[in-house]
């Protein structure tokens, strides 16, 4: 996606953008969509999906369950953020990103800010990759051995995030 914009779509998974493979991102626009499952803005899943982010927006998106703007799953998975604006997502569980099952972003310029983890907008149920805090992990939220690194940075912002029951910023269950 170059300087794109997708807004105001609704899926199950990934309300503008599903990968299970190679994605860049790069000044696009990703507002206004949301999904019934996981990945309001981006839904990204598999041992061979690699998204890269270097700028633009995922903003104001929402899913019922979670990743409000963004939801990485799938051991090997990978985010790499190296500017952009992730901002007012709104999820049951990660407002902003939920990582899950082994997947790792790494995080080295750019703002994950003002999202939104709600307690009470999602269902839990007990099968697997569903089992999640409600409320938890405004800004990011790490299941299931996940990995959030922050490297050398030029400019990384993570505030003003909100959880309505843990970790406004962050919040890590079981492994993460």
């Amino acid at each position: 996606i170059n300087a794109g914009e997708l807004y105001d779509n609704m899926s199950e998974y990934g309300g503008a953008v599903a990968s299970y493979g190679k994605l860049s991102i790069n000044d696009g626009l990703i507002m206004n969509n949301s999904a019934t499952g996981h990945g309001g803005g981006l839904y990204g899943n598999g041992t061979s999906c690699e998204i890269t982010i270097t700028g633009g927006s995922i903003e104001g998106n929402t899913a019922a369950r979670q990743g409000g703007g963004i939801y990485l799953t799938g051991s090997g998975s990978a985010l790499t953020m190296t500017g952009g604006d992730v901002m007012a997502n709104i999820a049951a569980a990660g407002g902003g990103v939920f990582v899950d099952n082994s997947g790792s972003v790494r995080f080295t310029n750019g703002v994950i800010r003002n999202n939104q983890a709600k307690y009470g907008s999602g269902s839990v149920t007990t099968g697997y990759q569903n089992k999640f805090v409600q409320g938890g992990g405004g800004g990011i939220y790490l299941q299931e051995d996940a990995v959030f690194e922050f490297g050398e940075a030029e400019s990384v912002g993570l505030y003003g995030n909100v959880a309505d029951k843990v970790g406004d910023d962050v919040f890590a269950n079981g492994n993460g």
